[in-house]
């Protein structure tokens, strides 16, 4: 319209929708990310599965059949996760929506969203590579980024007061950005180094946790009740003023078999691998953990009730134990499921005493 006879011109924003589909979908406790992607393996569609996506593709495929033989890590594959995703992904775009009062959308502090926001500092000309895997946790995020058919970065942010992103920098309440996320440590290696080939992440309240292509899990954020695996409670901030952070650290006991997939709750975590068998560690309150008790367990321990290979190998058709099995779990599995603390400790099952009151 005029007004004195002088024209003004009004420009009204209008969305653009995006020529992507939505390929994964993670919610948190109040937001969503969801990973936007277009190729030539999204739409194909499996009788039994319905949409298949490049991470579930590859897991699923025929190179892992070594993995669901013998359990044991298998570095040769031709075709990991990371190199199906990348080939399968002509682009991977983050969007996000939701509650953002810690930053876990992505747009930076005290941003809330009512509709589909792109994370514009994911995009791949930012992060050198299309986004593969999005994760949502109560309060935090995070996404891995695939950099080549090999090697891939991670990326977290969100609410951060145990450590749980596992940014450089130190504690900090919150991490608005997505930031990279620090070199892991483990026991045998004095130096840290970087993890460049993870394919899933896992996001609990307070604590993290890290799939590699090779099967080897990493933890890192809060330690309280043994939820990260690594045989203590102590909390992944270093100092009593929670000044710096621990590094992401490798799960030593589970150095011998291939996980496929791991879960993080509230606090406690359980991984599965590649033969079928289920560990869990951490919190067990309320007996989440599978143990037939309430108690802690601060390093991984298998559930030998869902260990139905190791049963069927045990015993014959009959339901008779054969002469010359023996019942024997190298490392951490403990089939005589002890009762008591005394024997707990007697069997070398590092457990602690459970307390509701503690986070």
């Amino acid at each position: 319209g005029t007004l004195h006879g002088v024209a003004n011109t009004f420009l009204i924003p209008k969305p653009i929708p995006l020529a992507l589909r939505c390929i994964q979908l993670s919610c948190g406790r109040r937001h969503v990310l969801a990973l936007m992607g277009e190729g030539p393996d999204i739409g194909r569609k499996d009788v039994s599965d319905g949409p298949i996506s490049p991470l579930k593709s590859s897991f699923s495929s025929s190179s892992h059949s070594t993995l669901v033989a013998n359990d044991r890590i298998n570095t040769s594959h031709p075709a990991g996760p990371i190199r199906s995703a990348f080939n399968a992904l002509a682009t991977g775009i983050v969007v996000s929506w939701g509650a953002g009062h810690f930053g876990q959308l992505g747009h930076g502090p005290d941003v809330t969203s009512c509709e589909p926001r792109i994370i514009e500092r994911l995009l791949p000309r930012s992060v050198g590579g299309p986004v593969i895997h999005v994760a949502a946790g109560p309060l935090h995020s995070g996404v891995i980024v695939a950099t080549s058919s090999s090697t891939t970065r991670t990326f977290l942010f969100g609410s951060n007061r145990r450590g749980q992103c596992g940014v450089q920098g130190g504690i900090s309440n919150t991490v608005p950005y997505p930031s990279p996320l620090m070199k892991a440590t483990n026991d045998d290696a004095d130096d840290a180094f970087a993890v460049d080939n993870l394919c899933r992440l896992s996001l609990g309240r307070l604590h993290t946790v890290g799939l590699a292509e090779t099967g080897e899990l990493y933890s890192w954020g809060s330690g309280t009740n043994g939820r990260c695996g690594h045989g203590d409670s102590v909390s992944m901030t270093a100092g009593k003023a929670g000044k710096g952070v621990r590094p992401p650290r490798l799960v030593e006991s589970l150095k011998a078999v291939s996980v496929i997939m791991i879960a993080a709750g509230d606090g406690h975590t359980l991984a599965l691998t590649g033969s079928g068998r289920v560990f869990a560690w951490g919190s067990g309150s309320e007996g989440q953990l599978g143990q037939g008790h309430t108690m802690h367990l601060l390093s991984p321990r298998l559930i030998g009730d869902l260990d139905f290979a190791g049963i069927h190998s045990t015993y014959d058709q009959q339901g008779r134990l054969h002469p010359r099995t023996q019942i024997s779990e190298p490392l951490i599995s403990d089939q005589s499921k002890p009762r008591t603390s005394e024997d707990r400790i007697q069997n070398g099952v590092p457990v602690i005493p459970c307390d509701r009151n503690r986070q």
